[in-house]
């Protein structure tokens, strides 16, 4: 036996020795308590609620789109280790060598180790790697090297060895230890958005480019612009294409894993509409050639037109380059919501009646993509598990290109009930009455930032080409009063939009929860500095009271009518503000509705408050989306294809990574 090895051995016997003697003793640590509790929150992973993600008008497909359902899944997620790798190189490694263990580490391991890991492990599913892909950050684990190391070894002893060899345990613990704990190892990338401000110092995902200077990035001139990987050699800058490859074209990168997305799309083809034929004959010659024109070809179809059953897939998604090119492969899979639909149609043929009534500029311009409403059954990437409300493809606007916003309604509704039922601000009765309306008021405030302008920057939430200065918070609090002011239009009762008068001013309640939980934070950005502003106004101008009961603090609605006066009134004075261009008098309005009156700072000595400090605070929703299951003949054929909810988050991941699930021992 090699020294390491030998080394490695003795190390393993104590460990082993250890495990039994602390398993046997309960861990003498008292076990974590869990976070808020919600009959819609399935699991809990950091700051993090995992949902159990429905879609109901699955069953009101034909057999047929069922059968192109279920293999328009899988070809989805056979492509799923291909985002992880694009982020960073070694994140399927890692991310598998972490899943060996959380299967085969669990018994005999004491609750307060295994905990952190699988919450950790579960962040690692829910952003697809190691970085949260909002804000280009590393992922903080909430356990140590050493808690690590010790479920390590027990995974190896509870497999027999079979989990990997020591030395190889030993290599992988190295890079792993880094790549998890090491600030100062690929820490950050940079989004597009942050990428202005560094100049030509750009933090590129491992996967986009390999060793190179932003500048050769630059000036390189890319044959496969948005599908391939731009590394230096020594004989110069080279671009590896993804592609299965063909008779003639050699494969590429994940050309394995995009062979079974070309086959799976075979299967679906006989059981697909005429265009959605079309499309995805485009798309299986891009993936194995890799030329670009075919899936541009693709994208146009299923941008500018609506199919029973619909998809997206490619690398479509180039939010994760600083320089805007380079594509994140997305899978997305989806099935029309004709209600929500209708619903939509009805608001775009109003929406020219509504803005006429907004003071002179102050209305937005009409969007001109097309717009859908759907409920989502499948996605990976940066699209799942987290799911976006609404998916603009491609997230980014090319001149002369077809553009569609997709609303997923299920994600929508699903999301906004339950973050009302996690306000820990509302009353008993305020919280049934505010997840009551909570879905209809997020589709209706999303459907008039569809409609009012696409997927632009004007109205919609990141305001990404906007200055923290002035102009771009003057810019967010008139787009936030126009989303305000039009959700209260009493017509939108009348076309089925909102159900009566109560849900418009829970519109109004709502905002004023929002404003009151983000009292005390300092460091806001562009929409939380808007909403102060106009909460503080709302406050000055008698349109909300503040009240305090039960040591808590509400911003309570005085009058719907006098809330939507105020709301146009305020719309008047940033427009006179915006025609003016007076940048002192803006700054001095902005400073005047920025500060807090005293009666609103949070009181770190209200119980409440300090009951929510002893608990980890719920940020973001994800989801446990559903599983496309079918039902095979002896042929091969499929006779019935069902819906189906995993069991949890762990079941469903596990099964998508290809693994066997065993049952755990007692």
């Amino acid at each position: 036996m090699r020294p390491l090895q030998n080394h490695l051995y003795k190390y393993l016997q104590v460990f082993i020795l250890s495990a039994a003697l602390f398993a046997g003793c309960g861990g003498g640590r008292e076990k974590p308590e869990r976070t808020v509790s919600s009959a819609q929150m399935a699991e809990q992973a950091g700051d993090v609620a995992l949902l159990h993600l429905d879609a109901p008008a699955f069953d009101g497909l034909t057999p047929d789109m069922k059968r192109a359902a279920y293999y328009l899944s899988q070809a989805v997620l056979a492509g799923r280790d291909i985002p992880y790798n694009q982020i960073n190189l070694r994140s399927i490694e890692i991310r598998t060598f972490l899943e060996k263990i959380r299967l085969n580490a669990t018994y005999a391991a004491p609750e307060y180790y295994v905990e952190p890991f699988e919450d950790y492990l579960k962040m690692v599913w829910i952003h697809s790697g190691f970085y949260d892909l909002t804000i280009g950050r590393k992922l903080k684990p909430t356990f140590g090297g050493r808690e690590l190391s010790q479920l390590m070894f027990l995974a190896l002893a509870n497999t027999g060895g079979q989990l990997a060899s020591l030395l190889d345990i030993n290599l992988k613990y190295a890079y792993i230890i880094d790549t998890l704990f090491n600030p100062s190892f690929d820490s950050t990338f940079l989004l597009p958005a942050d990428a202005a401000s560094h100049n030509l110092n750009l933090d590129f995902p491992q996967g986009f480019y390999g060793g190179i200077t932003t500048a050769e990035a630059i000036t390189f001139q890319a044959k496969y612009p948005f599908n391939s990987r731009l590394t230096k050699r020594a004989d110069g800058l080279h671009e590896t294409v993804y592609r299965t490859g063909d008779d003639e074209l050699a494969p590429g990168l994940f050309a394995p894993e995009l062979g079974k997305v070309v086959g799976n799309l075979e299967e679906a083809r006989p059981y697909l509409p005429p265009n959605r034929i079309q499309a995805a004959d485009l798309l299986i010659q891009h993936l194995r050639t890799g030329r670009t024109s075919a899936f541009d070809s693709a994208a146009a179809i299923w941008r500018s037109s609506s199919a029973p059953l619909d998809f997206i897939l490619g690398f479509a998604d180039p939010r994760f380059d600083p320089l805007g090119n380079k594509g994140l492969w997305t899978g997305l899979l989806f099935v029309p919501d004709d209600v929500a639909q209708a619903r939509l149609d009805r608001l775009r043929e109003m929406a020219g009646e509504l803005l006429a009534e907004l003071p002179e500029g102050a209305a937005p311009s009409l969007g001109q993509c097309e717009l859908k409403a759907a409920q989502l059954l499948t996605a990976i990437g940066a699209n799942g598990p987290l799911c976006p409300d609404v998916y603009c493809d491609p997230p980014y606007a090319k001149m002369d290109s077809p553009r569609q916003s997709i609303i997923f309604t299920n994600v929508l509704v699903a999301r906004a009930r339950a973050e009302s039922a996690l306000e820990f601000y509302a009353s008993s009765a305020d919280s049934a009455r505010a997840v009551q309306y909570a879905g209809e008021i997020a589709f209706v405030e999303a459907a008039l930032r569809e409609v009012l302008a696409g997927n632009s920057d004007e109205l919609h939430p990141d305001w990404r080409n906007l200055p923290d200065k002035p102009p771009g918070i003057l810019a967010a609090v008139q787009s936030k009063l126009v989303l305000l002011w039009l959700s209260q239009e009493p017509r939108l009762i009348s076309v089925g939009l909102m159900p009566d008068a109560a849900s418009q001013d829970e519109a109004y309640r709502r905002f004023a929860r929002q404003f009151l939980s983000e009292r005390a934070q300092t460091d806001l950005d562009r929409g939380e500095q808007a909403r102060r502003v106009i909460g503080n106004f709302l406050i000055a101008s008698g349109a909300l009271k503040l009240e305090k009961a039960n040591e808590r603090s509400f911003c309570q609605l005085v009058d719907g009518d006098l809330m939507r006066n105020r709301v146009m009134e305020l719309l008047q004075r940033t427009q006179e503000l915006n025609r003016e261009r007076d940048r002192r008098a803006a700054s001095e309005f902005i400073a005047k509705y920025s500060t807090l009156p005293d009666n609103l700072l949070p009181d770190r000595s209200d119980s409440h408050a300090r009951d929510r400090d002893r608990r980890e605070s719920i940020e973001r929703v994800a989801f446990i989306l559903p599983l496309i299951e079918a039902d095979f003949n002896p042929m091969g054929g499929i006779e019935d294809v069902q819906l189906k909810r995993p069991a949890g988050f762990a079941e469903e991941m596990f099964l998508f990574g290809g693994f066997e699930l065993k049952k755990e021992r007692p």
